[in-house]
Formats: structure tokens, C-alpha cells, sequence
């Protein structure tokens, strides 16, 4: 937690002083637990949905009060940023101001061995799965001399990576050193500014990646009678990264479906797609030579910017000459 206070003190004849102008902030960062939708299914009901359906329940509600416009004002943005710190959470047993400022369980897992499993322990050298879950809720809350109230609240989530494999292959069943890496991460987050009471931003990415390397050094490759020393390299790396802005108008149902479309209203967003094949070759240390061809796209959506792709083909030769008298 953070706190912040600035005020004037105005001092009267007695030497009282009176503070005004008062400007404070309190800022609030803790971890947090919450999670998508998976294939369809809200286990814990903490979708974006829920929270509108929340805020628009008390909405109606606070409408129904006999009171003014501005204590309405108030009571509808305190409506919104409850709704949205509740909702979205994954365990909601918990509340109060408690629940408020517990912290919640973020983990890492990292599974080693498994290369010893009889299905694959002859052809796999070493094979490592990680798994990682981080998530957070930041809060800021201004006080002024008129009150207090909250000014911006972010929930953010990520699996990073949800799922990475790693994994080298033995030598001597394949001829050389063969290593794959596999990751797929996510991330998410949601943010409200009560002010607008109306506004939920969201901003969502996933990455995946895929590299591939297979190396055979020391190989003969006999010349004119001379046998010499040769290094083959062939790897591979391929990457899809897509990232989306979207918005949520609380009032405004046709910006959310619930379920698997519960995507928003698209501001902008980018495809990012990445191939590159690459060999290497070495001949004694004398000749060397490498040739790759890389891919890339980018691939826009509600932009005004138009995306690109582009593909570059290389080749280099270097060739070491010495000698003397």
C-alpha cells in the first residue's frame, strides 16, 4: 500500500491551523486470483459479465432511491468499482475489507524427469514441462476535501507461459543433438475508470513459440583423399502473436455475449506471424555457409494502419585462407 497527502494549513489568530486543499491518493497493489473462461465453462463465474449484471442490479436499484443526482453519482461509481473488484474474483467466501486486502495464490510449477517415463526414456534425453500463473489488482483512491473516491481499478492475469516444454533428444538414436522448445502464454487484463462509469478496457495478448534445433558436429567428408571435419546446423523458429484492445459498455449489452464471445467492442489489435528456417554448415573451420529464409507478418484489425509482411532470403559464405613462406 501507498499513501500520499498534500494540503494547505491556513493558521488563525489563536494559531489553529485549519488544513484545505487537500489532495491525497492511496494506491493499492496485491496479488489476485481469477481466471478465463475455459472452453466454454466459467468455473468460478468471474467473467466480465457477471460484473455488469452486478452493476446494473444495484444500478437499479440506487435509480429507485429518493435521493439527488449527485449522491446518485457517487453511489453508482461506488457500485461499478465494487462490482468489479468482487466479481472478478475467483473465491468470493472472503469478504469485507478483508477480502479487500488479502492476498491471494499466484504459483509455479516446474516438472523435471520425466524423461524417465518407459514410453520414451530410449529416444528422450531430458524433458521439462513449467507451468506459470501470475495475477494482480491495482487500486487508487483519491481524497479530496469533498470526499473520497476510487479512480481507477486494474485486474491482470497471465499464464506465462501457460504451458512450455523443453526438450532434448538422445544423440545416438538420431545421429546428433536434437533440442525442441514449445511455449504458449496468455495474458490478460481489465481496467475500469469510475469516473466514466460506464467503461470496461480490456487488453488481451497470446504468444506462441516454437524453436527447433538439430546439430551433427564431427562428422568425415573425405576430399581428395583427405578427410575433414564438418558441423551441420538446422533449426527452426516459428512464433504467432496476437494482441486485441477491446472496450465494455456497461450499458450497453451488444458489447458483451457471455461464454466464448465475450470478446467487447474491438478498438485494435495485431497478428504477428514469424517462420524462419536456418542451416549452417562448416567444413574444418575453413569453409562456413549459412542460408535462412524469414517470414514475417503483421496483420491488423479495427486499425487504421494497414499491416505488412515481408520475406528476406540470406546467404553467406566465409572462407579462411592462410599461409606463408
Amino acid at each position: 500500500m501507498g499513501f500520499n497527502r498534500n494540503q494547505t494549513l491556513i493558521t488563525d489568530a489563536q494559531g489553529i491551523p485549519t488544513p484545505t486543499n487537500v489532495i491525497a491518493v492511496k494506491n493499492l497493489n496485491r496479488s489476485f486470483m481469477t481466471f478465463p473462461s475455459i472452453f466454454g465453462l466459467d468455473l468460478f463465474g468471474n467473467t466480465i459479465e457477471g460484473v455488469v449484471n452486478e452493476y446494473n442490479r444495484r444500478k437499479a436499484e440506487i435509480d429507485a432511491l429518493p435521493i439527488d443526482t449527485i449522491t446518485k453519482n457517487e453511489m453508482q461509481q461506488e457500485a461499478l468499482s465494487e462490482s468489479f473488484f468482487q466479481q472478478l474474483r475467483a473465491f468470493k467466501f472472503i469478504g469485507g475489507e478483508a477480502g479487500k486486502f488479502l492476498p491471494s495464490l499466484n504459483w509455479t510449477f516446474r516438472w523435471d524427469g520425466i524423461e524417465k517415463w518407459s514410453l520414451i526414456k530410449n529416444y528422450v534425453k531430458r524433458v521439462s514441462i513449467e507451468h506459470n500463473y501470475q495475477s494482480s489488482y491495482q487500486e487508487s483512491i483519491q481524497i479530496t476535501d469533498l470526499g473520497s473516491f476510487i479512480q481507477n481499478q486494474t485486474v491482470q492475469y497471465g499464464f506465462q507461459p501457460l504451458i512450455g516444454v523443453n526438450t532434448s533428444f538422445d544423440e545416438k538414436k538420431l545421429g546428433g543433438a536434437l533440442t525442441a522448445t514449445v511455449r504458449f502464454s496468455t495474458q490478460k487484463s481489465f481496467m475500469v475508470n469510475t469516473t466514466s462509469r460506464s467503461v470496461i478496457a480490456a487488453q488481451s495478448t497470446n504468444d506462441f513459440t516454437t524453436q527447433l534445433t538439430y546439430t551433427l558436429r564431427g562428422f568425415d567428408f573425405p576430399i581428395l583423399g583427405i578427410k575433414l571435419k564438418n558441423d551441420v546446423e538446422f533449426s527452426f523458429l516459428g512464433t504467432y502473436k496476437s494482441n486485441k484492445n477491446t472496450t465494455y459498455d456497461v450499458l450497453n449489452p451488444t458489447s458483451y455475449a457471455g461464454g466464448n464471445t465475450n470478446n467487447g467492442w474491438t478498438l485494435n489489435g495485431n497478428t504477428q506471424i514469424i517462420l524462419e528456417p536456418r542451416a549452417r554448415y562448416s567444413l574444418s573451420n575453413i569453409v562456413s555457409a549459412a542460408f535462412f529464409i524469414r517470414y514475417e507478418g503483421t496483420f491488423t484489425e479495427g486499425a487504421a494502419q494497414p499491416g505488412y509482411h515481408s520475406t528476406q532470403v540470406g546467404l553467406d559464405i566465409r572462407i579462411a585462407i592462410s599461409g606463408g613462406r
